[in-house]
């Protein structure tokens, strides 16, 4: 192992080249020049000990020990820790305000292009009427020009830009120019969305949305008829009539179509405007569908905020959303547009309408009598009344309009001297949401660009012959109009970050690029190849090779292959030779191949009619599309066709690929072209061409065979194939090798190895990790990890056991079944949290092996001898899922049930149809029938494989940090651990977890993580299948693995018995000197919360690049400043020292890093924080820094106006038994959040558990470490004990819950409302001043092991 110092100030070029087992080679490259590189040989002995660590998304658990399971020490501190961080955000708020920056540019640049067109014209008529325009934000006393144009004079005539448009496309005469203009730069900054391709017919052709739709569900297998034309007419006459409810329309379109299962009913809803279960429109898919929220509807005000989230979770569904969208959009603009072929002309008549009604209701109102009344709708601001309907409420919010409806029913209720005729007027145009409609509402944003080119072309049509100029500007005109950069070609300015333009955009020639040269300056075709590139992923095995499309032929043929190849036919594996002919004669044949069509094939080629097949569900998933649209272009090659897919993926604008196809193919006649263009293809699969056909190894013939061969010529699907077995995982290594980029630093590491963003940052955090392990320990024998699962934040996205077995009751209607259902209603969920008792209700209260009926009383009874048993054995597969678990009854429970397999065959013949039923009724999933009815033993492969899952991991995720870890520690044994094998051990041992109460179990868990990991390692190595090829399956028990001692060439992984290894782990695992330390940033992003607040209020002013605008007493401006960081100052106040840290905002941080002698900086504290003579202490002290005041430890979490906001830097520790009451009380609170009046059941605690807990808390307040802790609220909680102990039980929990909250390590506030306590208490606030505290500020070591103190001082008491 050599080693090396760099000045740091030059980058590394680092190469890594393999020249032995056990040493490495460290080249410095070109870049480093005149830099004196000293070289020294550290000590080249690999320690012998372990590394352990776990990876969550908010922290890094770590652990070293010595091969007895030992703590290894350093700095006279045990070497295991926790290293926090905030969770990586996603870029979407960043991209959504970016996004949002570069509509509103755009916009000012088509007003601009527009002035400079209406220049010559307006100037002769108003020379200062564009200046007006822009200052006629401005009071009156900061004017630079006189104001000559009076719109009042317009406001009768024109009380609308709608009025306008509709006079400015019919009148004869020449109307005033500045008239013409204000419409136009209307149009310009309202032109509609540019969702839909076409002309204003195509886009309201209600029979090719249909369509559309239809395909789109086809496209994904999803349940959905195709409709006749008859049927299309008559869905699109009830989506017109706008006077009946959505649900109507919904149960009528549902009659026509004649639709009968779920899924189907749930689309038909969605276009009508229902409220609709994602799962449920999704359920005929193969994955699991998580959204949040839950429900979709087009119809929700929320609907534009949760769609990316949706989209997010259905992935490359969402298709099919749009094109659900599309025909709900198709029925708002129906309605907006009604009768009338303008919009102007629609929206008009709305006004019109609104003018009519507000006239009646007024009327109406007056007409009873009741002044109050008439004033509170329509005069006084009252929140949802018609003022903040109409958006004048001075001091309420506005109110949309389902509000002013409630407020409108709520007033008029049991209100005199309205009649009959009235109060029903009322209430049919609410009904039909009718009632005074607006010109500006949400539903606008269905209106497509064609409908407003339509008007804006009217106009230019009746302007042009008025004012010639505009006839010659025509065409550029149109073109600023439609306007739109393609997404292919990206933004037109980039930024340089890290030596590379952020834009993608290939120009043809320099110059300035406008609207109406696009095409003359920028090089499309190749700014899309570009985006091909940026938009295609890597490869998950091959790093720096290219994904290929879903719809590739070759990914198709992997995934169709991968599919098939598991089947089995009465329990035998397929024949190579009947795989191949499926695929053949079935799936190029059709795009959907069932359950049913492949039986229907099987017994026309000889199988008898009971044919049983295993290993596919209903339906196959995967299919050959890209090969049945192609395979009648017999003119082109597989690589043409390939091309053709890949850029049908990659592109919506159907007139690029047109446009390539025109150009690359000559050869294809139009209509193919035209057909090809006609084909829709989305999605990325996640592997490569290379992986598939370029890597290869050589077969005991002699002939070189790729992953695709052996899909084709054998039964492995690709997770067997790339085993260790068959060589093509050192293969793929050994391409990786080959193929490495020069690495300069961390992100060069994660590029190369194509690290999503947001898994940057705990990436990052870990690197940070083992690099100062490396420094303190060196290099050990063997790493051990694990990836930490989230931890699920609501509760309520998972309903509870009883709620799913009633959904499952409640449409069986035997007797038997109906008593079930009794029996389940007298049961809580914690009864139900006994697996018995749940699968008792699962399997019909009957044993699974016989059908006998059981008792419930009795299984209730923990010593009742009914048992679960596991039907693949434990001591073959860690695997105690409910898939795996069955309920039997005494005699029939299997005598062996950790080792006995298969099912018996008489028990199968006879409780097979039992089985299904259970299947088919969802009480059942399809796996554990397979594993029911399985008739054949465990192949040796599958043993292998059973082992291999739990010591490797194939996600991507498991991968990378493999990866990350063998990159630093090239020498070292990369073990990974699954998460469940720890859960086990823990729970098989009583190891109990502080989850939630501390952060320091991530360290425990990576200290197990080592325990547990090295026995499996030592046990099976790391290539199972060696060790299955000496030893049998009875050769080892998984269920007994801790029961025996095991060993390997010397090695001792694991002595068993009370006095063995666990003796050691139990002492360690007690152990609470855990280093805990936290990731220090420096905050960017927003400068300031976005909604500016009015005249008179606000810290930064509303725009800097106009003077005037910075009176923040005459315009407002922006309040919550975000700071960047704080500094550490010293100043003199009135004559006396200050020492005070003030933050830094986020604005002045990029000027600040180029600062030579704190000028700027000193200049801003004596400008905006008012500080005489500053002297800089400390220049930088960043978010989550380390801070001792008074004698406790804080981290500095930000600042409320000028106090500073610290939280908890010291972990709460508890023992066993207040550890095991605080998880039993979270176990309550996690109820309690589903259903509010959940109850503590009977049992849960102890007598005193609760009121033991409470006085633990009360004593670490007063007399630990904590009672120096600011805030700490000992005095409120000792004085109000007899309060605590008269609560109810589950009040008690929600209290110490609260409680709790005092000593968490973030910054959460209590809620000790339940004693008289304040409902936000707790949160730690201190002034900025720090002169009279005991202050310390301390830099961290990333282990915690070398802190230094570097400001201190005594305050001045």
């Amino acid at each position: 192992m050599w080693g090396h110092y760099i000045n740091n100030e030059i980058k590394r070029h680092i190469i890594l080249k393999k020249v032995s087992k056990s040493v490495s080679i460290l080249h410095i490259g070109k870049r480093i020049q005149k830099t004196k590189c000293v070289f020294y040989k550290e000590d080249t002995y690999v320690q012998n000990g372990f590394l352990g660590i776990t990876v969550s998304s908010e922290q890094v658990g770590w652990a070293v020990t010595n091969p007895k399971y030992e703590l290894e020490r350093a700095s006279r501190k045990d070497l295991w820790g926790v290293r926090l961080f905030d969770k990586a955000e996603t870029a979407e708020d960043r991209r959504m305000f970016r996004t949002n920056r570069r509509l509103n540019q755009r916009k000012k640049n088509r007003i601009h292009y527009l002035r400079d067109i209406f220049h010559e014209e307006v100037n002769q008529k108003d020379p200062n009427f564009f200046q007006q325009l822009d200052e006629s934000n401005f009071c009156e006393d900061d004017r630079t020009v006189e104001f000559n144009f009076d719109t009042n004079l317009y406001k009768n005539q024109f009380p609308t830009v709608y009025h306008l448009r509709k006079y400015l496309m019919e009148t004869k005469d020449k109307p005033d120019i500045r008239l013409v203009y204000l419409a136009f730069s209307k149009f310009m900054k309202n032109r509609g969305h540019f969702l839909y391709k076409g002309n204003l017919g195509e886009v309201m052709d209600f029979e090719n949305s249909m369509k559309g739709f239809c395909e789109s569900l086809e496209k994904f297998n999803i349940d959905f008829p195709t409709l006749s034309d008859e049927q299309v007419k008559e869905v699109r006459d009830i989506l017109c009539d706008h006077k009946i409810a959505k649900t109507v329309k919904k149960k009528n379109i549902i009659t026509i179509t004649k639709v009968k299962s779920k899924t189907a009913k749930a689309w038909i809803g969605l276009f009508c405007g229902c409220s609709v279960p994602v799962k449920v429109l999704f359920q005929d898919i193969d994955e699991e569908i998580v959204t949040d929220p839950e429900k979709i509807s087009f119809e929700d005000a929320s609907y534009d905020d949760y769609i990316a989230n949706i989209e997010k979770g259905v992935g490359i569904y969402y298709e099919a959303i749009v094109s659900a969208k599309m025909l709900f959009d198709w029925s708002i603009l129906n309605e907006i547009l009604g009768d009338h072929q303008l919009l102007s002309d629609a929206m008009i008549a709305e006004y019109n309408k609104h003018h009519d009604d507000l006239k009646r209701l007024q009327k109406i109102i007056k007409g009873t009598g009741s002044r109050e009344l008439y004033q509170d709708i329509f005069i006084n601001d009252v929140s949802g009344n018609y003022v903040c309907y109409v958006g004048h409420a001075k001091t309420m919010s506005s109110a949309d309009q389902k509000q002013f409806y409630t407020f409108l029913k709520n007033r008029l209720k049991n209100v005199n001297g309205i009649s009959s005729e009235d109060a029903e007027w009322i209430d049919t145009e609410i009904k039909n949401g009718t009632l005074l409609p607006k010109q500006t509402k949400r539903d606008n944003s269905v209106i497509p660009h064609q409908l407003q080119l339509r008007e804006f072309e009217l106009i230019l049509d009746n302007m042009q012959e008025m004012y010639p100029f505009l006839k010659e500007n025509r065409e550029k005109l149109l073109k600023i109009f439609n306007f739109v950069i393609p997404y292919y070609v990206g933004p037109l300015k980039g930024v340089v970050r890290k030596g590379e333009s952020t834009n993608w955009m290939v120009p043809k020639k320099d110059g300035v690029i406008h609207p109406w040269n696009f095409d003359e300056m920028v090089d499309k075709e190749a700014s899309a190849e570009c985006f091909i590139s940026r938009m295609t992923g890597n490869c998950s095995y091959l790093f720096n090779e290219k994904v290929l499309p879903k719809n590739s032929l070759l990914y198709e043929t992997f995934e169709v292959l991968n599919e098939l190849n598991p089947l089995k036919i009465n329990g035998e594996p397929i024949s190579v030779e009947l795989k191949q002919r499926i695929y053949e004669q079935l799936f190029l044949t059709g795009k959907k191949v069932t359950k049913k069509s492949l039986t229907k094939y099987l017994i026309k080629n000889g199988y008898d009619k009971d044919i049983e097949l295993s290993g596919i569900d209903n339906e196959f998933h995967s299919n050959l599309k890209s090969h049945i649209d192609f395979e009648d272009y017999d003119n082109l090659s597989d690589e043409e066709v390939e091309q053709i897919i890949l850029r049908i993926t990659v592109f919506e604008d159907k007139q690029l690929l047109k446009d390539y196809l025109n150009r690359e193919f000559v050869k294809l006649s139009e209509d193919e072209r035209k057909q090809i263009c006609s084909l829709s293809y989305k999605g990325w699969g996640n592997l490569s061409e290379m992986l598939l056909n370029g890597i290869t190894v050589t077969d005991s013939n002699g002939v070189e065979v790729s992953v695709m061969d052996m899909l084709w010529n054998t039964n492995l699907n690709l997770m067997q194939i790339l085993s260790k077995k068959y060589g093509y995982k050192a293969e793929i290594e050994h391409y990786n090798k080959e193929h490495e980029k020069t690495i300069y630093n961390r992100e060069d590491l994660m590029d190369y190895l194509n690290i999503p963003p947001a898994q940057r940052r705990k990436v990052n955090q870990l690197i940070t990790i083992v690099k100062s392990l490396k420094k303190t320990y060196g290099v050990p024998n063997k790493i051990f990890f694990k990836i930490s699962r989230e931890h699920q934040d609501d509760p309520k996205r998972t309903s509870s056991r009883k709620e799913q077995l009633k959904y499952l009751y409640k449409s069986l209607k035997s007797e038997d079944e109906k008593h079930l259902m009794k029996e389940l209603d007298e049961l809580n969920d914690h009864e139900l949290s006994n697996d018995k008792v749940y699968l008792y209700f699962l399997q019909k209260g009957r044993c699974i092996y016989s059908g006998k009926k059981l008792n419930l009383s009795r299984l209730r009874k923990s010593n009742y001898q009914n048992d679960i048993d596991y039907i693949y054995p434990l001591s073959a597969v860690n695997d105690r899922s409910m898939n795996n678990k069955v309920l039997t009854g005494i005699q029939e429970n299997r005598a062996d049930k950790y080792t006995y397999f298969p099912v018996d065959s008489e028990i199968q013949k006879k409780m097979k149809g039992f089985w299904m039923e259970l299947v088919l009724q969802g009480f059942m999933t399809k796996e554990k029938y397979f594993r029911l009815s399985r008739e054949n033993d465990f192949s040796k492969s599958e043993l292998v494989s059973f082992i291999e899952r739990e010591i490797s991991d194939n996600q991507q995720s498991g991968r990378m940090i493999a990866s990350i870890l063998q990159y630093y520690f090239p020498e070292s044994k990369i073990v990974f651990v699954k998460e469940k094998l720890i859960s086990s051990f823990k729970r098989d041992f009583h190891l109990i977890s502080s989850y939630g109460h501390n952060h320091l179990q991530a360290a425990k868990d990576a200290y197990i993580t080592i325990v547990v990991g090295n026995v499996y390692h030592t046990k099976f190595t790391m290539d199972p299948a060696i060790y299955f090829k000496n030893h049998k399956r009875k050769d080892y028990d998984l269920n007994r693995l801790f029961l025996e001692n095991i060993s390997r060439d010397g090695q001792i992984a694991w002595e068993s018995g009370p006095y063995g290894s666990i003796q050691t782990v139990r002492k360690e695992y007690a152990q609470n000197h855990i280093a805990v330390t936290k990731r220090v940033v420096e905050v960017k992003g927003g400068l300031f919360k976005q909604m500016p607040l009015k005249k008179g209020h606000g810290e930064y002013p509303l725009k800097t690049n106009d003077p005037r605008f910075g009176n923040i007493t005459q315009y407002g401006g922006y309040t919550n400043v975000t700071g960047s960081y704080f500094v550490l100052v010293e100043s003199m106040e009135k004559g006396k020292k200050r020492i005070s840290l003030e933050y830094v905002p986020v604005y002045l941080h990029e000027r600040l890093e180029d600062d030579p002698g704190h000028k700027l900086l000193k200049k801003y504290l004596v400008d905006h924080r008012k500080l005489n003579h500053p002297k800089i202490l400390l220049a930088k002290v960043r978010k989550n820094s380390l801070l001792k005041i008074d004698g406790f430890y804080y981290r500095l979490n930000g600042r409320s106006g000028n106090a500073l906001i610290l939280t908890n830097a010291v972990e709460l520790i508890m023992d066993d038994w207040q550890t095991k009451t605080a998880n039993k009380i979270s176990g309550y609170m996690k109820r309690r959040a589903i259903d509010k009046k959940a109850r503590v059941y009977q049992n849960e605690f102890h007598i005193q558990e609760l009121e033991q807990l409470y006085d633990f808390y009360l004593d670490k307040l007063k007399n630990g470490v904590y009672k120096n802790r600011k805030n700490n609220q000992a005095e409120l909680i000792h004085n109000e004990k007899e309060q605590f102990m008269e609560l109810k039980t589950e009040d008690q929990c929600v209290l110490l819950t609260e409680i709790k909250k005092l000593f968490v390590c973030s910054p959460m506030q209590a809620d000790l409302t339940l004693i008289g306590g304040s409902k936000h208490t707790g949160m730690i606030a201190m002034s900025s001043n720090v002169t009279k505290a005991d202050f310390a500020v301390i830099a961290e070591d990333p282990l915690g092991l070398r802190n230094k103190v570097i400001y201190s001082h005594k305050g001045e008491k």
